[in-house]
């Protein structure tokens, strides 16, 4: 199962990077995404379906990227 992760990061010349428990600097940059996604879209709206709150996340991701 290792293998599954590790031998297409080493194809593509990803290095993994695993932390020692307590650095959270390492993934801060990943964990302000979802206080924000969050805060900015999860909870001003309510949807009728998981299919169309994926929609809205991917969207809102999307923008996210391009515009921050």
């Amino acid at each position: 199962m290792l293998g599954e992760f590790k031998d297409p990061c080493a194809r593509h010349g990803v290095s993994q990077s695993v932390g020692r428990t307590g650095a959270y600097h390492e993934n801060g940059v990943a964990e302000c995404v979802w206080p924000s996604l969050k805060r900015e879209f999860v909870d001003r709206f309510r949807f009728d379906s998981r299919t169309f709150a994926g929609r809205g996340v991917t969207g809102w991701i999307n923008r996210y990227n391009a515009v921050r």
